[in-house]
């Protein structure tokens, strides 16, 4: 029996899995102290700009009822924003 698979939605996942995997490197590779999973990133005194730190925390919990690529792509924001 065939399964129907919604290939829009297989293709989107993909990109967010490669998206993600992208920033993920990018900001090892720039700044390594930062952890790219935390729920904080202290970033105050480590980018050019001195920005403040940033926790997802607020924004986590309000995704808590949502589809996890909510988080991901929450993150991947931040992480363009800072890099």
């Amino acid at each position: 029996m065939n399964n129907h698979v919604d290939l829009n939605r297989f293709k989107y996942e993909l990109a967010l899995k490669k998206w993600q995997a992208d920033c993920r490197k990018r900001m090892a590779q720039r700044y390594p102290t930062i952890a790219f999973d935390a729920d904080h990133w202290l970033l105050k005194g480590v980018i050019a700009t001195n920005s403040r730190d940033f926790s997802f925390i607020p924004a986590l919990r309000a995704f808590a009822e949502k589809h996890p690529s909510y988080s991901k792509v929450l993150r991947c924001l931040v992480a363009e924003t800072v890099l």
